[in-house]
């Protein structure tokens, strides 16, 4: 009998910062100990594959003009998933430390499960029962990302602070590049079933990002910009507790709900990650998205650079 694997939203810090054990990431890496359930979670032995969503692979990014303007690629519904059998790292950031450009990460891909991701979102009949389907599959499409990548920061930074398991297949999943609430919480439900086979899903971003803000910059003080983010923070885990005869609906309003949402997040790729996992949760059930089981999730909180944000686990 399979065990459900968890749905896990992580803020996975700045940039290499978290392995280089800076000091403004300390809160952070408590969080990611071996004491905590995070880092449990990514050594279950139940565990048989990794599936990351990071909000730094955006298909619109990853797709080339002559892609976007002659095929349709770059639709904005267009999900990419990485089939690459060895993917090595891509350090996609930059002015660090020359050892933060030397971390190694031996887990292979998995062609295999990206196709059965493929099909999932796509709704093309190859899933193993009928109801293993995305009902909104008219949301978002999805192929196949042949190029040689690799795992962004978004993955290999999580990955290595919580020294996971390293002959585990990772396959990662773009966000589309339009940022639409539905969309993403479309490809949690498409990605569902996947959790019924010991795949771990890990949206990887954070729960607030403002860079401006994160830099003491934009006029705002340090402590109204603590201020806001905690009311945000706060916000966002109510609403996703809240009870609703249309809870779907009410995720997706959350910009014009939430305070400071868009001081919190100016654009949007961040939080993305995190209506994947609660598309995942609402994939799980009956069909009806009336409430996301409060017994079913943490909140786990910390401080990153001086400004209060979460990660979520639901079970």
């Amino acid at each position: 009998m399979n065990i459900k694997t968890p749905a896990i939203f992580l803020g996975h810090g700045g940039g290499p910062l978290p392995l280089l054990k800076d000091a403004s990431h300390r809160s952070m890496l408590e969080t990611l100990s071996k004491t905590g359930r995070i880092w449990k979670s990514f050594h279950d032995p139940n565990v048989k594959s990794i599936v990351f969503v990071s909000a730094h692979y955006v298909a619109s990014s990853e797709l080339s003009s002559k892609e976007v303007n002659s095929n349709g690629d770059g639709d904005p519904r267009t999900i990419l998933v990485q089939c690459e059998a060895r993917p090595k790292l891509l350090f996609d950031y930059y002015g660090f430390p020359p050892e933060s450009y030397e971390y190694e990460m031996a887990n292979p891909g998995s062609e295999e499960l990206a196709e059965q991701i493929v099909s999932l979102i796509n709704h093309d009949g190859d899933a193993k029962e009928s109801n293993d389907v995305n009902p909104n599959n008219s949301l978002i499409h999805a192929k196949l990302d042949k190029r040689r990548r690799g795992f962004d920061h978004g993955v290999f930074v999580p990955m290595l602070v919580v020294n996971a398991p390293q002959n585990v297949p990772v396959v990662t999943v773009s966000l589309a590049n339009d940022h639409d609430t539905s969309a993403h919480i479309a490809l949690g439900q498409a990605l569902a079933p996947l959790r019924n086979d010991g795949v771990l899903i890990i949206g990887s971003g954070l729960g607030f990002h403002n860079l401006n803000a994160f830099f003491g910059g934009g006029g705002v003080s340090a402590t109204e910009v603590k201020k806001r983010a905690q009311e945000f923070d706060d916000g966002l885990e109510s609403l996703i507790r809240e009870t609703s005869q249309n809870k779907t609906s009410m995720l997706e309003k959350w910009k014009s709900t939430l305070p400071w949402s868009q001081f919190c997040h100016p654009t949007a790729e961040h939080l993305m990650p995190l209506f994947v996992v609660l598309g995942t949760v609402l994939g799980a059930g009956s069909g009806d998205d009336t409430e996301i089981c409060r017994e079913s999730m943490e909140r786990i909180s910390f401080d990153m650079m001086g400004i209060p944000t979460s990660h979520y686990i639901f079970d």
